[in-house]
């Protein structure tokens, strides 16, 4: 983002707010925390919380983010075009979502996972107990 010249407030906002995604009880950051002029991002906040943080990392960002950023694109004295920092900001998001996918399924997968774990002694018991009740029920040829 910082090669994009990504404002720093939207920069804090999508960073804190894409914390959420494994804790949604941390809710929507406090847009006074990390802003010196609120009232200008709270207009791009509030769609983005409707859209979500999931779907944030699935490339569904609020058009106001655009906005906001062509306001710094002209305050600074950018050429830079905000449609085009919008369109790599939704990559970057959705690159974040897919390396966090694959991190998740790596975690879940492995055989240190408490799932897998108990998957497999759950597997273990079945087949003991079928095992155990030896030939019954096994018709004969």
């Amino acid at each position: 983002m910082q090669t994009q010249q990504t404002s720093p407030e939207i920069e804090a906002f999508l960073f804190e707010y894409l914390k959420t995604v494994r804790q949604p009880s941390l809710g929507v950051p406090n847009v006074r925390a990390w802003s010196r002029r609120p009232h200008l991002f709270q207009s791009a906040i509030s769609p983005q919380a409707k859209l979500g943080a999931q779907g944030l990392l699935e490339g569904l960002v609020s058009l106001k983010w655009r906005h906001l950023q062509a306001l710094l694109f002209s305050y600074i004295g950018s050429k830079k075009s905000a449609n085009l920092w919008a369109s790599r900001l939704i990559q970057q998001l959705i690159r974040i979502g897919h390396y966090m996918w694959k991190d998740r399924n790596r975690l879940a997968h492995s055989e240190d996972s408490s799932w897998y774990t108990a998957r497999k002694r759950e597997i273990d018991i079945g087949i003991r107990e079928q095992f155990a009740m030896g030939l019954m029920d096994i018709p004969k040829r």
